[in-house]
């Protein structure tokens, strides 16, 4: 129901006498928050005194509604309330403002309302102002009216209404069974539409678009719906989210979601795939992507997902807000058993390096996406993505009868698998992937210095031993999962002095900052790592550009003093901050004396490609770039040993090497497969035709490892081609030190031609 003007004038004096709240349902309100962690609380005016007592003590933020719900007092009576309940105890003002004049479109007056009366806030307690939008007594116009000129002048607002105040209230809200569903979200035209996989890509052979899960599917929309000469924009691009094929399936390690897009920095085809919580909750609902296009126009949106329900809502409520808090929030308006995906609040400053969060299995936002993608969120006008599945039965609870007990037996053969692999028994599961630490460093490939030095006693300091005996010092965890029914928990939880958590030190962490600065201290690792976490940032991008700035010799002292004042730039957005923000191709720019340690824009993995020449191989020939495993990953077999063995030193089978982990990394990211999950398959082929079995049975299709491997190879040339087109005729090259400077431990440098190198897709 919208009031008019006129029921506004005659009713307004009863129903604001009628808002009151008691004592005892304050002390009520009071109860609830504390046992659920609310955030905040909003009481009128009067009450504020005591609800700041009963909460002290307490880190819940009290707010108070001035003038609801019309805002018909004068600017000096709001000013006077406003000011009586900072003093008496609120940290938030929340003003409704005038309704008469929002309905004559007069949105000036309120300006000037608001102006004084957060003026006057300052001048006492500091509390934060903010402007109430009581959507049931405005239409949709007024209400996106107000909200889009508050947005413009940064005027911070809450959507509520009349009855409950709610920072989740639907702005626009659709329904549809989202089984199989593609939920494609145009944030311009605030519309949601429901399509298949069949009905986007009928002219796709059935074979091949049966295996649209995941990374693959990531691919196909970017490659179908976005011209490649174009660089990425809001206007024209497009935001890609989607679960692989078992997430959800119970199977172990196989709660993947990939995010893809077009690279802002080069328009090439970027996709990232993690394990995340938020993977399980697309799958059980069924959804196989979440397309996100059109800009939002200066709006901030959050997007809900439930059983047959998408909501666009506002988000204004998460701006500025760190990516706990963030997720915080969402789980006080939502329920602690949601997932989502955080947009970076570095985003804001337009950070290249600002990335997407979402949550591990305890629900904490551990996991990342860089990339680039928290400002392409950002320039979408998406701050969040919630995805609630409580009330539904999932997707993955229809198998039933002697499929049913196939299914499991299946699942069951596979854990084992991956239990009694001697690699994730002795190495993964108990150091996780810093167990890689001294066997790189013993083969020259471990990044010390920025490539420059060989040998350190430091070194061992930052070994997977070193790690596991600190996170158990400390006690912190060992053996923790990031996903839900994985037999690997290959994750530490390392806690600091102050009892913070900085869950999942891996080896990129350890070596993209510790080793690469010889800053051996793993406990300025996990500092560095909380903050990319909270303020949602590429760690690798952020180690490299902080070591740029320590190179230049701009910032000298013990390392505990050079971190704090890096972060600190970072904080204060000082010129230098700014510069760190732009990650590690334009610090090494504005600060080195070097080439950039980049490949096509962006920072190189931690590891050294003259004593890993498969390695080098893949970073320069995948199409998605130099991510870390998924672009062909070849450690496990040149270094671990794992299904066969190829010196990472020689010039021989490196080319074949590359060629084959690309696909094998892109099948375990279409299937559903963890990374540390490798090692199985490499030493037991027939897994792949256990997990074919898995997906055809539950998806009734008919597929072979044969199917998907061609298919698989099919994408990676046709991503190749698709880079070309967008201005990659000119393949990227490792920095020069790589080809000139020969690493003395393995005696080598990078060597292979541009033309061998254009040439390794042609034996497909």
């Amino acid at each position: 129901m919208i009031f008019s003007k006129t029921e506004i004038l005659d009713f307004s004096n009863f129903l604001i006498k009628a808002a009151g709240v008691s004592r005892e349902a304050l002390g009520d309100l009071i109860e609830e928050a504390r046992a659920s962690g609310f955030v905040e609380i909003l009481v009128p005016p009067f009450l504020i005194r005591q609800a700041a007592e009963k909460l002290k003590g307490s880190n819940i933020k009290i707010a108070a509604i001035i003038d609801f719900p019309y805002g018909l007092s004068s600017v000096e009576e709001k000013s006077a309330q406003a000011k009586s309940a900072a003093a008496a105890g609120a940290s938030i003002i929340e003003i409704s403002p005038n309704a008469l004049t929002i309905k004559d479109g007069d949105l000036k007056i309120f300006e000037a309302e608001y102006a004084l009366i957060a003026s006057l806030i300052q001048k006492t307690k500091g509390a934060t102002v903010r402007v109430a939008v009581n959507e049931l007594i405005l239409s949709d116009l007024e209400r996106d009216s107000l909200c889009h000129y508050l947005s413009l002048k940064k005027i911070p607002y809450r959507v509520i209404s009349l009855n409950s105040v709610s920072s989740s209230s639907a702005l626009y809200s659709f329904t549809e069974d989202l089984e199989n569903k593609i939920v494609r979200v145009n944030l311009k035209e605030r519309s949601v539409k429901f399509e298949t996989v069949a009905s986007l890509f009928e002219k796709a052979d059935e074979k091949e678009r049966s295996f649209l899960f995941g990374r693959a599917l990531c691919s196909a929309v970017i490659c179908s719906e976005t011209a490649p000469e174009s660089l990425h924009s809001p206007e024209t691009g497009r935001l890609v989210i989607a679960p692989a094929a078992l997430a959800a399936s119970d199977l172990s390690s196989s709660d993947i979601v990939s995010v893809g897009a077009k690279n802002p920095r080069n328009g090439h085809v970027k996709i990232i795939s993690r394990p995340s919580r938020a993977a399980r909750a697309l799958a059980r609902l069924g959804v196989a992507a979440l397309i996100i296009e059109g800009p939002a126009e200066g709006f901030h949106y959050l997007l809900k997902i439930s059983a047959g329900s998408v909501q666009i809502v506002s988000g204004e409520n998460y701006l500025g807000l760190n990516v706990y808090e963030a997720a915080a929030r969402i789980r006080s308006a939502y329920g602690e058993g949601v997932s989502y995906f955080i947009q970076s609040p570095m985003a804001a400053f337009d950070s290249p390096i600002a990335t997407v969060s979402a949550d591990d299995v305890s629900g904490s936002p551990e996991i990342q996406f860089g990339g680039g993608f928290g400002l392409l969120m950002k320039n979408f006008g998406l701050n969040a993505v919630v995805i609630d599945t409580k009330e539904h039965e999932g997707f993955w609870d229809n198998i039933a009868g002697d499929k049913k007990h196939e299914y499991e037996r299946l699942l069951a053969l596979f854990a084992d698998a991956v239990n009694k692999n001697h690699i994730v028994k002795e190495h993964i599961k108990p150091y996780g992937t810093a167990s890689l630490i001294m066997p790189l460093y013993e083969t020259g490939a471990l990044p010390l210095a920025f490539f420059t030095r060989f040998e350190s006693q430091g070194v061992s300091k930052i070994s997977g031993a070193a790690l596991r005996d600190s996170v158990i010092k400390r006690k912190g965890e060992c053996g923790a999962s990031c996903a839900r029914n994985c037999v690997i928990k290959c994750k530490n939880i390392y806690l600091d002095d102050k009892k913070q958590k900085s869950a999942y030190i891996e080896y990129e962490h350890l070596a993209g900052f510790a080793a690469m600065n010889e800053i051996y201290d793993i406990e300025l690792t996990a500092k560095l790592l909380r903050f990319c976490r909270e303020k949602g940032l590429d760690f690798i991008e952020l180690s490299y550009s902080i070591g740029e700035l320590i190179r230049s010799g701009a910032i000298k002292g013990k390392p505990q003093e050079i971190l704090t004042g890096c972060l600190s730039e970072i904080e204060k957005q000082t010129i230098a901050g700014k510069i760190l923000l732009k990650g590690a191709f334009a610090s090494a720019i504005a600060f080195g004396k070097d080439a950039p340690m980049t490949v096509a824009g962006e920072a190189l993995p931690p590891y050294d490609p003259r004593a890993l020449m498969s390695l080098g191989v893949s970073y320069l020939t995948s199409p998605i770039g130099s991510e870390e495993k998924s672009a062909g990953f070849t450690v496990p077999v040149s270094v671990q040993k794992s299904g066969g063995f190829v010196a990472g030193n020689k010039t021989e089978g490196q080319l074949e090497l590359s060629r084959n982990m690309q696909v094998a990394y892109y099948l375990m990211d279409t299937i559903g497969i963890c990374h540390n999950a490798v090692y199985p398959l490499l030493e037991n082929p027939d897994l792949w035709n256990l997990l074919v079995k898995l997906i055809s049975l539950r998806y009734n299709i008919k597929l072979s490892v044969q199917d998907i491997t061609k298919f698989v190879k099919k994408m990676i040339k046709e991503e190749s081609l698709y880079n070309k087109a967008a201005g990659g005729k000119n393949r990227p090259s490792l920095p020069r030190i790589f080809y000139e400077a020969p690493n003395p431990v393995s005696k080598s440098a990078f060597g292979f031609s541009e033309d061998a190198l254009e040439k390794i897709f042609d034996a497909w």
